[in-house]
């Protein structure tokens, strides 16, 4: 009786990895494409960053030079300064 029930453990612990390998080989390009997606969004998310970072740096390098220009001029070098957002408070 023991040897049975051990033979029919096995063929059941047999059939469920075929069953779960079958599982992987059908739908795992569903995990790889996953993977990828999250990746290439991180992947975008930190360049989105770096441009803002950029365009950041080139307002303040242009702002920071034209508060260096005379006096009578500073003021239509700060008001030709281009920015979005908060960026346009310091006008």
């Amino acid at each position: 009786m023991s040897n049975t029930d051990s033979f029919i453990d096995e063929v059941t612990d047999e059939v469920r990895r075929d069953r779960l390998f079958a599982a992987f080989r059908k739908y795992g390009w569903l995990g790889v494409v996953l993977v990828l997606v999250i990746v290439g969004g991180a992947g975008w998310h930190e360049w989105q960053k770096s441009q803002e970072a950029a365009r950041a740096q080139a307002f303040g390098d242009a702002a920071l030079a034209a508060l260096e220009l005379p006096v009578t001029t500073r003021g239509a070098a700060l008001a030709s300064l281009t920015g979005d957002g908060e960026q346009l408070a310091i006008r």
